[in-house]
């Protein structure tokens, strides 16, 4: 987490800044937060528009949506849903594409140890 003010806390995440609604307990600059967010509010969109790429790691249709899991760096893999696929293109497995996140749909965990 990079800055914390009384209502948001700004994060990076692979190189971007998001600034998200965080209204919970004070944290400090510093500590370690897990971010989440859920497989439907992320977007696949261009390279050109979005905040990181990445690749298709497996993609499974399955009629009116395909979840779509995707390597964004060496070792995280992230799931996307993407609704009414016939409308847009249907991505191949191994396609590099751009991924796109909303910072009202982020959420922060503070990161604990097991």
């Amino acid at each position: 987490m990079e800055k914390v003010s009384d209502s948001t806390v700004t994060v990076n995440i692979f190189n971007t800044e998001f600034e998200i609604i965080y209204k919970e307990a004070k944290m400090e600059p510093g500590t370690e937060v897990l971010v989440i967010a859920r497989p439907e509010t992320i977007k696949i969109c261009p390279e050109a528009e979005a905040h990181f790429s990445g690749m298709i790691d497996r993609a499974t249709y399955l009629g009116p949506i395909v979840e779509y899991y995707i390597d964004v760096e060496e070792g995280i893999i992230i799931s996307v849903v993407d609704y009414n696929p016939r409308r847009k293109k249907i991505h191949r497995e191994g396609e590099k594409i751009g991924v796109k996140l909303s910072p009202e749909h982020l959420y922060i965990l503070p990161k604990t140890s097991r």
